[in-house]
């Protein structure tokens, strides 16, 4: 049997998720492949489909593009009636009831490896869809069948390595680029409010919150993809890397004999010490991402959850500096009931990190996030999931007391990373700020985010790849 795994590019990384699901359904004798979709009417995409006639299409939807996919998925229908459409990914997760739209043939809540093996192999042997199956909802005759999520999986050393092969012959681009992504940790315990970790961990509620791999199961595969790939650094996607401080200083012990590239990780600054930064700059991490989130005491602490004061902020920056180890900062702005004033904190709390690149994105209230209802409550979101945007670097669909503060805060979006960079520029900045926000000054924000993180890659480019790899930043939604 053929499944399609269809899916938009939207950072310049493999979706790994995607990856697992095609391991885990190669080992067991299924035909997998992947197609890159620009856009609902990507009549390439389209063909190249219905041309290799899967039984089956596979979709992993986050909030802000169901309706793209909803509509590429009814074209698929119409062209080729007799496929089957699953969907998963965090929509789909939080809002099963999509089951009920029309194309929708099952969707999948939470873990897939598993559980989508499992539907594969009852589709095989009924040469139909299941009646039944874990952590799935599917459409049948007598109705909606909505099966309990199983447990997560315990060992993730068990799994197959991501399906590299498959992904990189639809994106050649990514396969050529230096940076590889890899996992090590499943799961989040922290309770932030503009997270889904918080929703999701309920739905997992008797089982552990993280779930690691071992450090030699993770280096063996770095090794296998640098045998068979152009691999220059690496990227580890956890939500925290250093989630375990003595797994963590382990794991920079056997990376260091069996590996030595140049890493980067994900962390908060309440999960290192000075043993753990020692450990990480020893085994060649370059750079870190660490949430600053925001410069406002009570938008970070009592809207956020971040229970993370400043001056404890800046004692850890320090063991990043004395390290000589970069810093790439994670900042939201336009949360609710945040004021331009306070946003404008978040750019002081930047300029005293110095970090190489500070990021910054506006909040989207996406469903089943503390901070939505927070945001519903108090009137700041009117609760409809539609209006969300594809990405959350662009636009804000939250009320703001001052309609002006809206304005500026799109603005701030796209010149934060510059005016952090150059803090002697304030005055400019400031007057800028008040210009009506625009896709010039939209495209700006995007390019010079791609400059400062252009910066940060620690190998050179050939020429011809700095071409091919700006064109295809400036294309992504992020």
């Amino acid at each position: 049997m053929k499944i399609a795994f269809i899916y938009q590019q939207a950072t310049f990384a493999m979706p790994l998720g995607l990856g697992y699901l095609s391991s885990v359904l190669k080992n067991a004798g299924f035909d997998t492949k992947f197609f890159d979709l620009l856009d609902s009417d990507d009549q390439n995409c389209l063909e190249d489909v219905i041309k290799y006639r899967p039984d089956v299409v596979g979709y992993s939807v986050i909030s802000g593009n169901q309706s793209m996919y909803m509509e590429f998925n009814a074209e698929v229908k119409k062209r080729y009636p007799k496929v089957v459409s699953i969907f998963g990914g965090p929509h789909p997760t939080f809002f099963p009831e999509m089951v009920e739209e029309d194309g929708v043939d099952a969707i999948c809540v939470g873990e897939g490896e598993y559980a989508l093996l499992e539907f594969m192999k009852q589709f095989r042997l009924r040469k139909s869809l299941p009646e039944s199956c874990p952590n799935f909802w599917i459409k049948t005759p007598q109705g909606i069948s909505k099966s309990d999520v199983a447990p997560k999986i315990p060992d993730l050393d068990s799994l197959p390595y991501p399906d590299r092969d498959g992904f990189f012959e639809s994106s050649p681009l990514i396969k050529n680029h230096g940076i590889k992504q890899f996992l090590a940790h499943k799961g989040c315990p922290y309770l932030c409010s503009f997270c889904f970790n918080d929703a999701y961990n309920k739905i997992y509620s008797d089982d552990e919150l993280i779930v690691s791999r071992s450090p030699e199961s993770i280096c063996t595969e770095i090794l296998d993809v640098k045998a068979n790939f152009p691999l220059e650094s690496v990227y580890f996607v956890d939500d925290v890397f250093t989630i375990n401080k003595q797994w963590t200083i382990d794991f920079c012990e056997v990376y260091q004999e069996k590996v030595g590239l140049p890493f980067y990780c994900n962390l908060r600054f309440d999960n290192v010490n000075a043993d753990v930064v020692k450990a990480l700059k020893k085994a060649n991490c370059y750079m870190v991402c660490v949430g600053a989130e925001s410069g406002d005491d009570y938008i970070r602490n009592t809207v956020m959850k971040r229970n993370m004061e400043i001056p404890y902020m800046l004692d850890k920056v320090t063991l990043f500096q004395n390290n000589k180890i970069k810093m790439l900062t994670e900042n939201i702005i336009g949360n609710p009931g945040e004021t331009f004033d306070m946003a404008l904190k978040t750019i002081r709390l930047n300029q005293k990190i110095k970090p190489v690149v500070a990021n910054c994105s506006i909040f989207t209230p996406y469903p089943k996030l503390p901070l939505t209802d927070y945001a519903i409550k108090q009137n700041y979101f009117d609760g409809n999931f539609s209006r969300i945007n594809k990405n959350y670097y662009e636009t804000s669909i939250i009320e703001f007391e001052d309609p002006a503060d809206k304005n500026r805060i799109l603005n701030l979006r796209s010149f934060f990373s510059t005016w952090v960079a150059f803090s002697f520029l304030d005055k400019l900045f400031l007057h800028l700020i008040e210009y009506k926000h625009n896709r010039m000054i939209s495209v700006f924000g995007k390019i010079m985010d791609g400059f400062f993180l252009f910066r940060t890659i620690p190998f050179s480019f050939k020429l011809s790849d700095f071409f091919k790899t700006t064109l295809k930043f400036l294309t992504l939604p992020r």
